[in-house]
């Protein structure tokens, strides 16, 4: 299987992967502003298509001067993830919708109004699609 092997200042943080079927990444950021301080941050995780579970796997903290090394391979066996979180589908629409009504208050109502037909046209035309394709 395909895999991230991980390390942080030469030492070997994990070997990450999904299996044959879903998404794996190694992320790294930083976010900051006037008013706090710097924050970096390493993620190593994914989506295993197989189980619809969303995987992590645990990292050390990292910050200025820190070197992180990603290596691409093709193994056998990778390190058991830390954290397997499979979303139910209620939780994921109430987590979308909650998202939805953080994101309006950044909208004029005008743009809310524009969003919510441009989402009921596209619900409406999956909608079509599923009852014309054949079964």
């Amino acid at each position: 299987m395909k895999a991230l092997e991980v390390f942080v200042n030469g030492e070997r943080v994990c070997v990450a992967g999904v299996g044959r079927d879903g998404v794996l990444s190694a992320i790294i950021d930083w976010t900051g502003s006037p008013d706090s301080e710097d924050h970096f941050g390493l993620h190593v995780g994914g989506l295993d298509g197989d189980s619809s579970e969303h995987l992590g796997w645990e990292v050390p903290t990292i910050d200025i001067g820190t070197e992180v090394l990603v290596r691409i391979l093709d193994v056998t066996n990778v390190d058991s993830p830390s954290r397997r979180v499979r979303y139910e589908k209620q939780a994921c629409v109430d987590e979308y919708r909650q998202h939805l009504r953080e994101c309006g208050q950044w909208l004029t109502l005008d743009e809310r109004r524009q969003m919510l037909r441009e989402l009921i046209a596209e619900l409406n035309a999956a909608d079509t699609e599923t009852t014309e394709s054949p079964t």
